[in-house]
């Protein structure tokens, strides 16, 4: 499998530390070169409004790795999955809000695998956004679970967890592009388009998403993944 991955990533205008994380799991790094199962691919977005916002974003981008260090046999959707939701889980243990059932933890969260079956497989919960680019139209892969005030889905939520679990085709040539809701927060599905119809490749595709977000003025922290897809 050979990709091609562009990132960009500011802190919000009302933040002092961004909240942000994402992964770039491909061919680059030597456990998934070893592992043989695909490249994987993460955007995840402390919840502001939650005091463990930030740590829950960085524990999942922590855990998935060890994707890649399960058996052989156990690299499918469902596996993926389990892994996300055991972090969930381990962030859920954190506890609540003093004096009210609100979770300690919350983050929103896109996971992109590109698999060896040539296959994409999403897992996605809260308001961060993921499309597929084909060279002249831009194709959405997720539903925003709430918005940046609010999280009907969430990475900490507990019990409940039921993040967005699909598996579609994806055409050599395409484009994943992903988003924290910073992006989303100002820019429309016109305004990416544009930005990924001018760029020359993954890496300027994902400066001219972020860029713009800035230009105008985003209040939210800005992370923006690219990612080419040149042959399986």
């Amino acid at each position: 499998m050979e990709t091609e991955e562009g990132y960009a990533q500011f802190t919000g205008r009302s933040h002092r530390l961004c909240e942000d994380r994402f992964r770039l799991l491909g061919s680059a790094v030597p456990l998934v070169q070893r592992a043989e199962r695909g490249h994987l691919y993460a955007v995840i977005d402390g919840a502001g409004g939650a005091p463990r916002g930030m740590a829950t974003a960085q524990l999942l981008a922590d855990r998935l790795v060890d994707f890649f260090r399960l058996p052989p046999e156990s690299a499918t959707a469902t596996d993926l999955n389990a892994v996300i939701r055991a972090a969930s889980d381990e962030a859920y243990r954190w506890g609540f809000i003093e004096g009210t059932d609100i979770p300690l933890a919350a983050a929103a969260a896109t996971v992109a695998w590109l698999t060896p079956s040539r296959t994409l497989v999403l897992v996605h919960a809260g308001d961060t956004a993921a499309w597929r680019w084909d060279g002249a139209r831009l194709h959405p892969l997720t539903q925003a679970h709430g918005n940046r005030h609010e999280l009907r889905r969430f990475v900490g939520q507990g019990p409940n967890f039921l993040p967005d679990c699909s598996e579609r085709g994806f055409e050599e040539g395409s484009m994943l592009c992903m988003v924290s809701d910073g992006v989303t927060a100002v820019l429309h599905h016109g305004d990416i388009a544009a930005c990924l119809s001018r760029a020359r490749d993954a890496q300027e595709a994902a400066d001219n998403v972020a860029n713009l977000a800035r230009q105008r003025r985003s209040p939210d922290d800005i992370t923006v993944l690219c990612i080419e897809l040149s042959s399986w």
